[in-house]
């Protein structure tokens, strides 16, 4: 499995909010996105009060970006590093700051999709359709959501029914180069008091040849199904729900394993993969008339089951991860001193984890984490903002775990804003990491938990003479008992003794000169290293991206242009043992959208990927994506 000098002095760091797909936003709290998931509460928070470095993405983002999925969508987002290994439904991973991808939370609709192999999350069979926000939490969560949450959280909520004047229908038709089809669609309906929503979606490709030899496609096809529902039958007391299941098959090439003078990949029609996964959520909400005192209860659940054949035979695996948990909150004003307000919560949760494999002969493995876990905030003249969290694992497998977070933010009126965040993080061995995947790994029990620290400081500033934004985050962190594969004399994993740093900062800028006009620019330097000094793979050290939105006649006619940015960075050429490192050339990507309003209700687009058909590898030994052009329409009726 690949594994993912303290900088002396102060520099600033970030208006995070300000999106990469969004030209400006004012300081102004009523003007701002909110975040759900940067507290432990799960409470709508405008990011004008956050301490952590927070990016969201709305559907409107999202729709202008022309994303077929959610690892598109999150390319142009600062400090995040994608990594996929050929087209759409290709195996795709998301680290954040350097991290490795199993480090990275994954939430959908508030379920934790902690991958119990380890492998992280595989973002490839997440598509953007039926989307309403993406939320980039970076920086250590485990103080709120525990081991996982190692390097910060994305988290992903569906569009739901609630609050609608009258039900919505909406769908999507997209085609284009590789005999790709793209097609969603969604209904809403309700109010405040009941709501339900059922979205689909679903993508097929005759792909191309991922292999830098040969000219057999690999193609994929993948579906998302998600349905919301909820209920608020009496005044401070409401139920909701959720039910989400996605399927992805995907044709590759099996690496050349030990034949250094080969292709990377093998061009052959055999290799497949393909994966079910499901999860559901079901939460209950009580006030308590004429108090602030707010008690919850949920159950979330994941599920996952896998199937490849590769040069090794056929490999199957099913895993899950459920969680029970009970959170009482409450709200103390003091208004007589410094018109304060004080949110705290605190609660208790069980989590079990089960995997199972075709070459596991025993009973599927399990693990069990019991978790106490509490959260202060603090707001002073609605323009000061104190966050304090801890949590504490009792595991059945490790050593007892007690991880938190602070941070802080102040802001004024001139649009000056500071903030600063401290945490620590903490990633558990993962079950293939200590009991084996197949007959060539050999399991370690003996492994223990990667910790992390890591600390972060920045401003930014809203000009209000101009329409521009900008900002600059300063990050430094720094790993122990980072989890390495090693060759020989077997393959197995093993903590490194040593400390692994990642430093780096984040910027970004928007400006909007005009109505109608509208330009970002972010950049991202990344110092990723191990313990020996070496660059961490696949983190390119330098990356950025430029975006610009255009709308003409009276909004009725959209350009969206957006280039992004990847530096060179280090891989690994598994084709020799032990394996060798390679460098992947840097490369710039042109993506571009063009849409008009026919009507209210519907919308017609093309777009272009890789408009200048740049040869570019993601994956040592895998291409990216080539010039591509797709047609769609888009039709949405009621609200």
């Amino acid at each position: 499995m690949l594994k993912a000098n303290p900088a002396a002095g102060i520099v600033a760091a970030i208006f995070t909010s300000a999106l990469p797909f969004t030209a400006t936003h004012a300081f102004a709290d009523e003007t701002l996105p909110v975040t759900i998931y940067a507290n432990q509460a799960q409470e709508a928070t405008s990011l004008g009060k956050v301490g952590s470095s927070v990016t969201v993405l709305t559907e409107d983002d999202i729709r202008k970006s022309g994303a077929q999925t959610v690892g598109d969508a999150l390319r142009h987002v600062s400090g995040l590093s994608v990594g996929q290994s050929g087209g759409p439904g290709q195996f795709t991973q998301v680290r954040i700051r350097g991290s490795e991808a199993n480090h990275v939370m994954l939430i959908v609709d508030g379920v934790q999709y902690n991958d119990p192999s380890g492998i992280g999350y595989d973002f490839s069979g997440l598509l953007a359709a039926n989307v309403e926000t993406i939320e980039i939490i970076r920086g250590p969560q485990s103080g709120i959501y525990g081991s996982g949450a190692h390097a910060g959280v994305i988290a992903i909520t569906t569009k739901s029914g609630k609050g609608l004047r009258k039900p919505v229908v909406s769908a999507q038709a997209e085609a284009g180069s590789f005999s790709t089809l793209l097609s969603s669609i969604f209904a809403a309906g309700g109010d405040e008091n009941v709501w339900m929503s059922l979205g689909a979606s679903g993508l097929t490709t005759d792909g191309y040849n991922i292999s830098t030899a040969g000219t057999e496609a690999d193609g994929s096809s993948i579906g998302n199904m998600n349905l919301r529902m909820g209920l608020n039958p009496v005044n401070g007391f409401d139920i909701d729900g959720s039910l989400r299941f996605a399927t992805r098959e995907a044709d590759f090439d099996d690496t050349n394993f030990g034949n250094a003078s080969a292709p990377p990949l093998t061009d052959a029609a055999g290799p497949h993969y393909n994966e079910n996964d499901f999860g559901g959520r079901i939460a209950a909400n009580y006030t308590i008339p004429g108090t602030e005192f707010k008690q919850h209860v949920s159950w979330d659940g994941y599920g996952f089951l896998r199937g490849s054949v590769d040069q090794y035979g056929p490999f199957e695996s099913e895993g899950a991860r459920n969680e029970a948990l009970y959170r009482a909150s409450y709200t103390l004003r003091t208004p007589d001193f410094a018109e304060s307000k004080h949110d705290t919560s605190l609660q208790v949760s069980h989590e079990w984890l089960t995997y199972d494999t075709n070459f596991n002969m025993l009973p599927a493995y399990q693990l069990e984490t019991t978790s106490f876990a509490g959260e202060w905030r603090s707001s002073f003249y609605n323009r000061y903002f104190l966050t304090a969290a801890v949590r504490h694992d009792l595991s059945q497998q490790f050593e007892d775990a007690t991880t938190g977070r602070l941070t802080a933010r102040a802001n004024n009126d001139d649009g000056f804003s500071v903030h600063a965040a401290v945490g620590t993080g903490v990633t558990n061995p993962t079950m293939d990491e200590l009991f084996g995947s197949n007959n060539t790994f050999v399991g370690n029990p003996d492994l223990k938990p990667e910790e992390s620290f890591e600390w972060e400081i920045g401003v930014s500033q809203n000009w209000n003479v101009l329409p521009i934004s900008t900002g600059i985050t300063y990050f430094d962190g720094q790993t122990r008992n980072e989890i390495r594969t090693v060759f020989s004399p077997t393959n197995t994993a093993i903590n490194d003794p040593g400390i692994s740093r990642r430093r780096g900062l984040e910027t970004m800028i928007t400006w909007a000169p005009m109505p109608g006009l509208n330009f970002s620019g972010t950049y991202t330097y990344t110092d990723a290293r191990t313990s020996a000094g070496l660059e961490e793979t696949r983190r390119p050290p330098h990356s950025g991206s430029i975006d610009a939105d255009m709308r003409f006649l009276e909004d009725k006619l959209g350009l969206k242009v957006g280039v992004a940015f990847n530096g060179t960075m280090q891989d690994d050429d598994f084709r020799v043992a032990p394996s060798m490192r390679v460098q992947l050339p840097g490369y710039t990507l042109l993506n571009t959208q063009l849409s008009y309003q026919l009507t209210p209700q519907a919308e017609a687009y093309v777009r272009v990927q890789n408009a200048l058909d740049q040869q570019y590898q993601e994956v040592f030994g895998y291409r990216g994506q080539p010039l591509s052009a797709y047609a769609g329409m888009k039709l949405r009726f009621g609200e």
